[in-house]
């Protein structure tokens, strides 16, 4: 990168960043001039520049944006090479592709192969279009490289549908990154990373995504001039956050999943609820759980005794509901609900319980259910215990308990 300089006499010189250390004549005065160290200390960060942007592209947003109804806040506009979503992803692309060659194949010895193979062609039409729209409307999101053995990565994103109160997420997952076109990435580098998002949570189909599928962007495109321009449009506030994040995931030992981030210093002050309020909650959202009274038409007595022997032990107020786990072959599992606790017993998580008033939120996705203390400690709950609609009810319930 040339280092910009000036003379003592007003002359102006432009050296390369090889010359640091170094010194020469000014050839106007003769004057010594330094290359001093320090003025490649301090990169100039990079800027975008728009004009590399394909108007096709453009374009093609514009369809994306009308067709769903949506819009990424901050979009991809990536090139993307098949062949290397292909290398780096290759299962997906097996799965179409594959019977296309073997049944034009077959339709050689009989016309009636040519069907299916017209009808995975069209399949496979369709996946590489979703592809490509996941690349140019698709939202750009911090990333950071958690480890290389596994290769694992970090995305920050926000799952708000609407404006209104921040569903910030982290999602840790496996990733490709060896097909990085930049190189071998080092751990903690930053990364961009290329997400589209599905589901609904809360109840509410409006209020937040549930999942979100990012792809960094360096494994899919090699023009360093995309990549870098995707890079700037990060502020120093976007990174921030997604470390500040990192630093409330409990511990180095992550299970690939969606962790949600809260702003601690912000949260409202919770005001306790009467047996009433809850047991008025319980009867609205808890349609697929059990009242406790019902426990003697179904409901396994061996997780209701334990469960009242708990409560009773605590000190605390009478179970009001009762959910039991699907998987009942496991013995007795599932959670109960009383005016002022969340008590649980999972295979997964032990026995325990939560007060209301601990807790920060709660957070739906397509693995389980996570609800987080304000001092940070995580409960999550695998989905394979619940019915969907009994973890959407138990983050809608969580969620009214902490805007108080």
């Amino acid at each position: 990168m040339p280092i910009q300089l000036s003379c003592r006499c007003g002359k102006q010189y432009r050296v390369p960043d090889s010359a640091t250390g170094h010194h020469f004549k000014c050839k106007h005065c003769d004057a010594r001039i330094d290359v001093p160290v320090q003025a490649i200390l301090v990169p100039t960060p990079p800027t975008a520049n728009p004009d590399i942007i394909d108007p096709r592209m453009l374009t093609e947003l514009n369809r994306i944006r009308e067709a769903t109804s949506s819009a990424a806040s901050n979009p991809g506009m990536l090139p993307m090479s098949r062949f290397r979503h292909v290398m780096a992803f290759p299962v997906w692309a097996a799965i179409w592709h594959v019977p296309i060659v073997a049944f034009a194949l077959l339709s050689i010895l009989h016309l009636a192969f040519i069907l299916p193979a017209i009808l995975f062609s069209a399949g496979a039409y369709l996946y590489w279009r979703r592809i490509r729209f996941k690349f140019i409307g698709g939202c750009a999101n911090p990333g950071m490289v958690l480890s290389l053995l596994p290769p694992r990565i970090a995305v920050f994103t926000n799952l708000k549908k609407r404006p209104g109160s921040d569903w910030n997420v982290i999602k840790v997952m496996s990733h490709p990154l060896r097909r990085m076109s930049t190189g071998r990435p080092s751990i903690g580098q930053r990364v961009v990373a290329i997400a589209d998002y599905a589901g609904s949570g809360a109840g509410d189909p409006q209020s937040h995504w549930i999942d979100f599928y990012p792809v960094v962007a360096d494994i899919v495109c090699t023009h360093r001039e995309h990549l870098q321009r995707l890079l700037s449009t990060f502020s120093d506030e976007d990174w921030k956050e997604l470390g500040g994040g990192l630093r409330q995931l409990p511990g180095p030992k992550l299970e690939d999943r969606i962790y949600r981030i809260y702003d601690f210093g912000s949260l409202p002050k919770y005001f306790p609820m009467s047996p009433a309020q809850v047991s008025r909650l319980v009867d609205s959202l808890f349609a697929s759980c059990w009242p406790i009274e019902l426990a003697s038409k179904g409901l396994n007595p061996e997780l209701v005794n334990k469960a009242s022997s708990y409560v009773a032990a605590h000190d605390m107020p009478n179970i009001i509901t009762i959910c039991e786990s699907i998987q009942r072959s496991e013995g007795p599992s599932g959670f109960a609900l009383t005016a002022t606790h969340l008590y649980f017993s999972y295979k997964e998580t032990g026995r325990g319980l939560m007060a209301y008033s601990e807790m920060a939120g709660a957070l739906t996705t397509v693995a389980g259910i996570e609800i987080t203390t304000r001092v940070g400690a995580r409960l999550f709950i695998p989905d394979r215990h619940f019915l969907r609609q009994s973890t959407v009810s138990l983050e809608a319930f969580v969620t009214e308990l902490t805007d108080g």
